[in-house]
């Protein structure tokens, strides 16, 4: 019994570019010919609306950007992410909230402009 259980938790191991590559484009659906020489990460960012976001996703190093892009543009679930990527839960948590405070912090006056928040008066306050 302990052999079975332990065996089913090892993960498929797979080469990490074709499973990336595999994922993406199989939700990315059918593209234009014009994208096929792009990854389908570079296709999934284009698909965002504003260059900010844009530019702040890639700003983020790599093994940020992929579990967040795979989390929070794909819907994949940690444990998921964890297989593709043939990581432990816990990093793909630990990268997912890196990578989400990256963003968080390149996208703050993104936000602020697009008024999507008000900053408080202390933070205002702090900046000056």
């Amino acid at each position: 019994i302990n052999r079975y259980r332990a065996k089913q938790r090892q993960p498929v191991e797979s080469d990490i570019d074709d499973v990336e590559s595999m994922y993406l484009y199989r939700h990315l659906g059918d593209l234009d010919a014009v994208f096929a020489s792009r990854s389908a990460e570079d296709q999934l960012i284009d698909m965002f609306p504003d260059d900010e976001v844009k530019a702040a996703l890639e700003e983020l190093p790599e093994i940020y950007r992929l579990p967040v892009l795979l989390a929070d543009v794909q819907g994949f679930h940690y444990r998921e992410i964890a297989e593709m990527l043939d990581i432990p839960i816990g990093t793909v948590m630990s990268r997912l909230h890196r990578g989400r405070k990256g963003l968080e912090k390149r996208l703050h006056d993104f936000v602020v402009e697009q008024h999507l928040i008000t900053t408080s008066p202390s933070a205002a306050g702090e900046d000056a």
